[in-house]
């Protein structure tokens, strides 16, 4: 019950379950739309899909970390395994993106029933703190490392007030190793790692900016090597994931962290923007340190489109040197994994061909394509809004291959069959063969 703004448990005082705490990871739906949960499933399959969409989240292990050593802890990713909802205990974390929040709430209204005290953070909750407030007995606002030593404290005093508010940007310095060693290795391919945080962009279908900032922070390399070194302890080989939202933003820090990085004798793939590829000493340097694998986001090979992605047109400055800088990034034997959207109001059946021809046109090792989605708090979703475009559709839709929103040049099924059909056009077994023979030639060279 409710006493002064904060949840009190009466039995927390003498309740032999209150120091175990379960911190979950919800399942999501990857699409709702059969014609391409069909299509998902032949993907899946294919290595390089499985390398990108598998891993355990950094949040929930951070979270770990700062917790005393007298709670016992226990990690469940339930896209692996169920959640035991009559298992005892003191306290439930739950973290979730937009298209995990549906499944979230049924989450924290099931511990609900049973009084256990149950938290919700992530971005979702983060930007809607009050809906999220109907589902769960607390709501972490902001990032969750400055807000967790207050919820055990004050679940030690008797319960939790319904929110927890960050005070401002974490100091990343202070950032504990997360607990790698609380995940099932053989579950997740991908072991996620942080070196950085924010990102100056503020592209009109994110919201990274607006949550993390866009002054990008800095952790000490050696903090990075650490956790590189303690993941080596547990994964014979790991493939290992830089979770930055562009990890090379800042040329000296990333310049030093590669150096660091060359001796450790491991493979990593990373996240930025196309402009890395002007500069010969980044890209030898990522070589020398393991990288593989790049994930770039160009949008979209649309001139208006990608002018109003981001206010100062960044990416747009480079769209006509695109295929040239693919073909210096990838002839150093680093992989680009491009990332593409349609959906946008320039968008026409023409257009999607033109994406199609370039992805394959320009032998990507892998790309991602998505449909627009509209998350809330961005500036996408805004606009759709005030034009009366939001489609009514639950949460679990905004998973990025369905039709969120009514589309200028198409409607909501011609645009889903659009993208269903380039997906089948980029991934047929013709265009992966000859991807592959591409880079068996390449590097021959």
């Amino acid at each position: 019950m409710p006493i002064s703004g904060i949840w009190y448990n009466p039995s927390a005082g003498d309740n032999p379950t209150l120091k175990r705490v379960a911190f979950i990871n919800p399942r999501g739906h990857q699409t709702r739309d059969p014609e391409f949960a069909q299509i998902l499933g032949e993907l899946i399959n294919k290595k390089s899909f499985r390398q990108a969409y598998t891993g355990f989240g950094l949040s929930l292990l951070i979270l770990a970390s700062l917790t005393p050593a007298e709670w016992e802890l226990e990690i469940i990713d339930e896209r692996d395994e169920d959640i035991d909802f009559d298992r005892s205990y003191g306290l439930v974390a739950v973290t979730a993106n937009t298209q995990q929040a549906a499944r979230a709430y049924e989450i924290g209204r099931e511990f609900g029933k049973r009084g256990v005290p149950a938290i919700l953070g992530g971005i979702h909750a983060t930007v809607l703190p009050e809906e999220a407030k109907q589902h769960f007995r607390s709501v972490a606002v902001g990032e969750a490392e400055g807000i967790w030593p207050a919820v055990l404290a004050d679940l030690k005093e008797g319960g939790l007030k319904p929110f927890y508010r960050s005070s401002g940007p974490v100091d990343l310095s202070l950032m504990p190793a997360p607990r790698y060693e609380l995940l099932h290795g053989e579950r997740h391919n991908l072991v996620w790692i942080q070196a950085t945080r924010g990102c100056p962009r503020d592209c009109s279908f994110c919201v990274a900016s607006s949550i993390f900032g866009k002054k990008v922070r800095f952790r000490p390399i050696d903090q990075v090597v650490r956790d590189i070194a303690g993941i080596k302890a547990l994964w014979k080989h790991p493939n290992i994931s830089f979770a930055d939202d562009n990890l090379v933003i800042n040329r000296k820090y990333s310049l030093n962290l590669m150096r660091e990085l060359r001796g450790l004798d491991i493979r990593y793939f990373l996240q930025s923007d196309i402009s890395l590829a002007e500069d010969d000493e980044l890209l030898r340097l990522l070589k020398e340190s393991g990288c593989s694998m790049i994930f770039i986001g160009f949008e979209t090979v649309l001139d208006e489109s990608l002018k109003r992605i981001d206010r100062k047109g960044f990416k747009h400055r480079y769209l006509q040197r695109y295929s040239s800088l693919i073909q210096k990034v990838q002839s150093m034997g680093i992989g680009v994994y491009g990332a593409f959207m349609i959906g946008f109001d320039e968008d026409t059946p023409e257009s999607i061909k033109r994406l199609e021809d370039f992805i394959c046109g320009n032998h990507l090792y892998a790309s991602q394509i998505t449909i627009l989605t509209p998350y809330p708090g961005s500036r996408v979703r805004k606009s759709l809004a005030v034009e009366n475009r939001l489609l009514d559709l639950d949460w679990s839709h905004y998973n990025c291959t369905e039709v969120t929103f009514m589309p200028k040049n198409f409607t909501a099924s011609e645009l889903q069959w659009a993208y269903n059909r380039l997906h089948q056009t980029v991934y047929s077994p013709e265009q992966i063969e000859k991807t592959t023979r591409y880079f068996i030639e390449k590097f021959k060279e």
